[in-house]
């Protein structure tokens, strides 16, 4: 009976301590990708909920959250809230159809 308690203790012990593995690092490092609305250049920033967001070059307002295409690889500006709300399709690749998403690899420009 006795061995049959340590057993139980050790396997408890081990399940314990194993744990879900860490998850992978943040690509972007804590920032969002924007994309001009002007010239669709990319830039990585802090998020901010002020949108259109300031250029930095410009200081004019024209820099939206950017939307990920995995098909076309490419960063598209999203469109407004209240856009986005009305028409879902809004939130699809302009070249592709497919549904874009927030996520995706940091902009080479960026």
């Amino acid at each position: 009976m006795r061995a049959c308690y340590w057993i139980v203790l050790v396997v408890s012990a081990a399940v314990g301590c194993s744990g879900a593995p860490p998850p992978p690092p943040d690509p972007l490092d804590g920032q969002m990708v924007f994309v001009d609305t002007l010239t669709r250049k990319t830039f990585l920033r802090q998020p901010t909920d002020e949108l259109p967001a300031v250029h930095p070059e410009s200081g004019k307002r024209t820099l939206m959250p950017g939307l990920y295409c995995a098909k076309c690889q490419a960063w598209y500006p999203s469109p407004p809230l209240e856009v986005r709300q009305r028409e879902p399709k809004s939130l699809r690749c302009p070249k592709t159809g497919e549904l874009m998403t927030p996520h995706g690899p940091p902009p080479e420009n960026g």
